[in-house]
């Protein structure tokens, strides 16, 4: 097995055919270790950053990708992407082989670290096989911080058994706002999956998304984070991995929902509503639409993703933490508490 390290400028360009076929060999990876999201992410958010990717293979086959980048100065190692766009980074490995691409992993920033870099690596998954290999406790220090949530749902084969596992109150609110939405006009969820459709219906999704009463999502998608999202939806729509649905009543968008869906996952990336229309709990009913649909396609989770706000638990969804790794031999480089130290 050999690890072999990219930091050329076009490393991602020269990586994209195993890359790509090495996701496609990885069923359960999360849409953002794909090739078109970390490209497409870089294009847009280096930044003076330096790709140093790395590769194991055996013989002429890739077995794992890191994508990893590092400082302007070379200082400090961290998964390719950030804190605003990305919410899942780990190495991207098929399942018989990540014990040894983990090992190699590690001896190759432990011996970084002896050199006299850092590495900070988040936000890791609570199923990455990653974190086991920070039990070994030779080398460097290694520090372990939990981070966010990102709630999860199981999916069970049908709608009402879905709403069987809802607690009686949940279930209850959930049929009465649908009952009141229903009853408001005429109601029609459509969904964009093709790359012209998600690029028509990406200027209403930008516009909900940033009337909602929220700041923080109203900030969030300002102009260039837009461009990047127009070309990564717009990528991720051409591999089928991508939905944008929007909720109509009577002809106007009230609501649209932006999720990742590959293989037995929907993942609810963003959303937003017109708040006008609060009364009938559009942005629930989007979501319920979206949850119904899921279960019908045969998918098996559903998941929030990053942060814990009250309504993804009133769909029945369970804590599932991302984690965030430092490794250093001098002062740790992150607090208690899981913060950055300057």
């Amino acid at each position: 097995m050999n690890l072999t390290l990219w930091d050329q400028p076009d490393a991602l360009d020269r990586l994209r055919a195993p890359w790509s076929a090495l996701f496609d060999r990885c069923p359960d990876a999360p849409i953002f270790l794909s090739w078109e999201w970390a490209s497409t992410w870089w294009a847009h958010f280096q930044d003076g950053r330096r790709p140093h990717i790395l590769t194991i293979e055996e013989g002429n086959t890739v077995l794992a990708v890191v994508p990893l980048m590092s400082s302007p100065d070379g200082s400090r190692l961290a998964f390719l992407g950030n804190g605003q766009t990305t919410d899942y980074a780990d190495l991207l490995v098929t399942g018989a082989e990540q014990r040894q691409a983990v090992a190699a992993l590690m001896g190759y920033l432990k011996d970084a670290v002896a050199n006299g870099s850092a590495a900070i690596l988040e936000p890791i998954p609570a199923e990455s096989a990653l974190l086991d290999g920070a039990s070994d406790g030779a080398g460097p220090i290694i520090n372990l911080h939990r981070l966010e949530t990102c709630p999860t749902v199981s999916l069970p084969d049908t709608w009402e058994g879905y709403l069987a596992r809802l607690s009686r109150t949940d279930r209850h609110e959930l049929r009465r706002k649908m009952r009141r939405a229903e009853s408001a006009g005429q109601l029609v969820c459509n969904v964009a999956v093709d790359p012209q459709q998600v690029l028509d219906s990406l200027p209403s999704f930008f516009r909900l998304h940033q009337s909602s009463a929220d700041p923080r999502k109203a900030q969030f998608l300002e102009l260039p984070l837009q461009h990047f999202f127009t070309e990564v939806s717009v990528a991720l729509a051409g591999r089928g991995w991508l939905r944008l649905s929007t909720l109509q009543l009577d002809g106007a968008d009230i609501a649209s929902v932006l999720s990742f869906d590959r293989e037995s996952t929907v993942a609810l990336y963003n959303s937003g509503f017109d708040p006008q229309y609060r009364p009938i709990s559009p942005g629930l009913i989007i979501i319920a639409h979206e949850l119904q649909s899921a279960i019908e396609r045969g998918r098996r989770t559903y998941d929030f993703l990053r942060g814990d706000e009250p309504y993804k638990y009133d769909f029945g969804a369970e804590d599932r933490f991302v984690w965030r790794m430092c490794l250093g031999l001098e002062a740790p480089l992150c607090t208690e508490d899981g913060s950055l130290a300057e």
